[in-house]
């Protein structure tokens, strides 16, 4: 009899141990292209679901959602611009990732379309435009090899100020 109890709380210690650990989403998981897959579920437009550039569904892709996560705290964008008949260029910009909330914003340049973003804020000086203006914010809730399931935020504030 305490041989078995003793056996049991063993694997019971073990088995907690093993698979009792959170699993914390790093900077390093978020290196690569990833592209937005339109919902087929019904899902809410502020819960998302990137797929790897290379294992995502060409059929079901939405316009200008890519993005790469690159080393150093770069990343290249792919956004839709009114100056070439709105079609599709990728940019360099910055992101950044913070850990205990799960947040990660991409960055536009710090000189792209300066006088637009200087102009509206004149034009609307109650907002607060960051410089480098922020492209996207998300809430990451899942990884897993080839799917990031994100909730997108809608907000201007900024998580660090990237030189």
């Amino acid at each position: 009899m305490n041989r078995t109890l003793i056996y049991f709380l063993l694997f019971h210690t073990i088995g907690l141990v093993t698979y009792g650990q959170e699993n914390p989403i790093t900077k390093f998981d978020l290196y690569g292209c990833w592209i937005w897959e339109r919902n087929t579920d019904g899902q809410p437009l502020e819960k998302r679901f990137y797929k790897r550039c290379e294992q995502s569904d060409s059929k079901l892709v939405m316009m200008s959602s890519e993005f790469s996560i690159l080393a150093f705290n770069k990343a290249e964008i792919q956004t839709t611009t009114p100056f070439y008949c709105f079609g599709t260029i990728a940019i360099n910009g910055t992101w950044a990732f913070d850990s205990n909330s799960g947040i990660l914003q991409l960055f536009y340049p710090k000189d792209y379309l300066v006088e637009m973003w200087e102009h509206l804020r004149e034009a609307r000086p109650e907002l607060e435009i960051p410089n480098p203006p922020v492209h996207s914010t998300f809430r990451i809730i899942k990884i897993d090899n080839n799917s990031l399931e994100v909730e997108k935020i809608r907000t201007t504030k900024l998580i660090t100020n990237i030189e």
